[in-house]
């Protein structure tokens, strides 16, 4: 083989390594933003569940419309939810104020004025490198003219994951609803 062929072989493996590589780097990039995802939707969850499975007077309903979340607010027991980080951590969740809002009409990136936000940050794979906003709205879903009266409350928790992918800050908004009735339904 001449100099010449050497050289040309070797520029086509490069471009096939570097195409190789830049093949490996997307498919990780996706894997993780999932897995970031995916632990923000559990973590989620979890304290859905945890509200489903409280007493029924535990579960407070939020604060009227208009209440402001700067200021003078006062986080007294009547507007916030007791749950569990784990069995012997204490992680509240202050309620926002009514109307509650829809994951569609938030800007990804920015919390809105109308909320308490409930920040919570994990570990996944780097520390602290999963920041989780909460809001949480409880409504009172009892129905009218059903005897005898079965109470049911509604509870909508609008979340934004926040996380890092290399040098970028990604977010993606979602959303859980459920509701809690007087006797509980697993």
């Amino acid at each position: 083989m001449t100099l010449a062929e050497i050289i040309v072989a070797m520029g086509i493996l490069s471009f096939v390594v570097a195409g190789t590589y830049g093949s490996f780097l997307t498919a990780r990039r996706l894997t993780e933003a999932t897995v970031y995802k995916s632990a923000s939707t559990a973590a989620v969850q979890g304290y859905l569940e945890q509200i489903k499975n409280m007493d029924y007077t535990l579960v407070y309903l939020s604060p009227v419309a208009g209440t402001a979340m700067t200021g003078n607010y006062s986080i007294t027991s009547g507007n916030f939810i007791a749950t569990q980080a784990d069995e012997t951590t204490t992680d509240n969740l202050v309620l926002s104020p009514l109307p509650r809002l829809s994951a569609s009409s938030v800007s990804v990136g920015t919390v809105p004025s109308a909320v308490y936000d409930n920040v919570k940050v994990f570990t996944v794979n780097r520390a602290n490198d999963l920041t989780i906003h909460v809001w949480v709205w409880v409504e009172d879903m009892t129905p009218t003219g059903v005897t005898p009266p079965q109470q049911v409350k509604g509870i909508t928790m609008v979340y934004m994951t926040e996380f890092r992918d290399g040098g970028n800050k990604r977010f993606e908004i979602s959303s859980l609803r459920t509701f809690r009735s007087q006797v509980p339904t697993f």
